[in-house]
């Protein structure tokens, strides 16, 4: 194993998306462009790289990226996959085959470098090889490390032909999206369209950003993309992917004016519905619901595979004929048997309590008091009307 601290190390970039090809199930999250361009957007004050690069020979057979964040907790070293806190998902950088062998070194690797550590991996898919490995290892204490399921990705496997799909979505879907895109219809001309260069795409996605901030803060939230490092983030790395057909812009037009826009990844015969926001104006009509109903559509016919909708269960996600897939978060910690490790273990499962069992239960909670009070208030309301009609 050989330890890089440099993301722009030339070693590194001549390796990086080739052996990202050769893996087993290849993510466009682990891809160098989005690594470095995560890298030079959100890295923190004290934070460091700690890129460990595995070798056979002189074959590169793994890549472990991680950062090193502050050693807050009783002097122990916190790791983390570099990216994993915004990405939707990530995995290890291991070729085909040397998954075991690779995970093996690394873990052996910070075990003699560093006494007390944790390793965080988040949001590896549960059927990845280098998951099962882990569960596995951790199951039978060949790793000394917990393992939590954090959440899930819907996903459409894609049938052949719009037909096929037609058949599976059901009565209602179809007829909402037959019902508004009429509606949009009889106010304009209504087009699906993809960027076909790169100064319309950055074109396009500033539209994005104003559709995105403008719609969230209309419901009193807050829209990540108001902010000049999530802007720049998407824009390098759209900048970089875009001439490879990795990241397109796709859009629906009304009048030619952009009224849905969506920014996806097409990789390894996945079509990702990425990050997508819709102009409030024509809510109405759920523009963003036709466009997804396109995009599907233009998946199938190119042939692909899956049909990514990001990481989350959200409602409009489950309307159409989905499955889901769980993703596993892992908790590695070093061998050392002392008191250190044991409140380090207890501090992984406080933390994966409040955020599993106990937030989700506060905001049942919160919905439930909410709506008894606007309960009470409309039979408040009803009551006076019913007395001042009698007093009438």
């Amino acid at each position: 194993i050989k330890q890089f601290e440099d993301i722009n190390d030339p070693i590194l970039r001549s390796h990086w998306n080739l052996l990202v090809d050769s893996t087993y199930r290849p993510l466009f999250f682990q891809r160098y462009e989005w690594i470095k361009s995560y890298w030079d957007n959100f890295s923190k004050a004290g934070e460091r790289l700690v890129i460990l690069v595995v070798y056979e020979g002189a074959d590169v057979v793994g890549i472990f990226p991680l950062k090193q964040g502050k050693n807050t907790f009783l002097r122990c070293r916190l790791f983390e996959l570099v990216g994993s806190d915004i990405h939707d998902y990530s995995d290890f950088i291991i070729k085909k085959g040397y998954e075991e062998k690779a995970i093996t070194e690394a873990v052996n690797y910070l075990n003699e470098k560093f006494r007390i550590f944790q390793l965080k991996i988040r949001n590896l898919f549960e059927d990845s090889v280098n998951s099962v490995y882990l569960s596995s290892a951790i199951s039978t204490k060949s790793i000394n490390g917990m393992r939590y399921f954090e959440d899930a990705v819907p996903f459409i496997a894609l049938p052949k032909t719009v037909d096929e799909l037609k058949r599976l979505m059901k009565k209602s879907l179809k007829h909402n999206i037959s019902r508004r895109l009429n509606r949009l219809k009889r106010n304009g001309v209504v087009e699906f369209k993809k960027c076909l260069n790169l100064d319309d795409a950055l074109s396009l996605i500033d539209c994005f950003f104003r559709q995105h901030i403008k719609r969230w803060e209309s419901d009193n939230g807050y829209s990540a993309y108001k902010f000049p490092m999530w802007q720049a983030y998407i824009e390098g790395v759209l900048k970089q992917l875009f001439d490879s057909a990795i990241a397109n812009i796709y859009f629906l037009s009304l009048d030619n004016r952009p009224i849905a826009v969506c920014f996806a990844i097409e990789y390894n015969c996945r079509f990702v519905y990425f990050i997508a926001t819709h102009d409030i104006d024509y809510a109405d009509c759920s523009p963003g619901q036709i466009l997804l109903y396109n995009l599907i559509v233009n998946s199938i016919e190119r042939k692909y595979e899956i049909f990514d909708f990001g990481i989350g269960k959200e409602a409009y996600k489950l309307h159409w004929p989905c499955d889901i897939i769980n993703l596993n978060t892992f908790f590695v910690f070093s061998d050392a048997n002392n008191l250190t490790n044991c409140l380090l273990k207890l501090r992984v499962s406080l933390e994966m309590f409040f955020s599993l069992k106990a937030l989700p239960f506060l905001r049942k909670c919160t919905i439930m008091v909410s709506a008894w009070r606007f309960y009470k208030r409309k039979q408040a309301t009803f009551s006076v009307l019913r007395k001042n009609d009698s007093t009438t």
